[in-house]
């Protein structure tokens, strides 16, 4: 997330930091069908869009990081 960039974890857990910052999806790892939608969800979105997506992870990790 510090990265700024749109944050696709796919696992066997739940990532609550992803979505509490708003920075991207979480998704299953045994959903494919989910997997597949996501990725061309993000890569329908327009340059605004990721980087608003990108940003707020951003900003979600630099208070929780410097501490």
């Amino acid at each position: 997330m510090m990265v700024a960039k749109p944050i696709l974890h796919v696992g066997s857990f739940r990532n609550k930091e992803v979505l509490e910052a708003g920075a991207g999806y979480v998704i299953p790892s045994n959903d494919v069908k989910e997997i597949a939608q996501v990725i061309m969800k993000t890569y329908g979105m327009n340059e605004d869009e990721r980087v608003a997506i990108g940003n707020s992870g951003r900003h979600w990790v630099v208070p929780h990081i410097s501490g």
